[in-house]
């Protein structure tokens, strides 16, 4: 009996992980940088869902690039808004499973 229980068990756990792993996703990457073309690192980036509402966040990193992974498929407003600085916002950004979307971004630092 206790077997029987192990290896019920286990497929359990096998088919929520083959589960979460078949989940579709997409992702957006890219650089962001200024207008004089300097690199901006540590910039905080936000990815809202149009339809949903679920918010994903990601900073950019030292060399300015950043990369937003396991976005469910749908549309996109991506968001950078840094104090003192300046923001930036691009709408309409269609995520889907196929194929990752670049969008390089330019604030209007200084």
């Amino acid at each position: 009996m206790r077997t029987i229980l192990i290896v019920i068990f286990l497929v359990l756990i096998s088919t929520v992980a083959f589960a979460q792993q078949a989940a579709p996703s997409g992702s957006v990457f890219g650089l962001v940088s200024d207008r004089s073309a300097h690199l901006v690192a540590n910039a905080p980036i936000e990815a809202r869902n149009v339809d949903t509402g679920a918010k994903f966040h990601v900073d950019s990193g030292a060399m300015g690039l950043y990369r937003l992974s396991a976005l469910p498929p749908g549309d996109y407003e991506l968001s950078i808004s840094i104090i003192g600085a300046g923001s930036f916002v691009q709408k309409r950004i269609t995520v889907t499973e196929s194929s990752p979307v670049r969008l390089d971004i330019i604030v209007p630092l200084g």
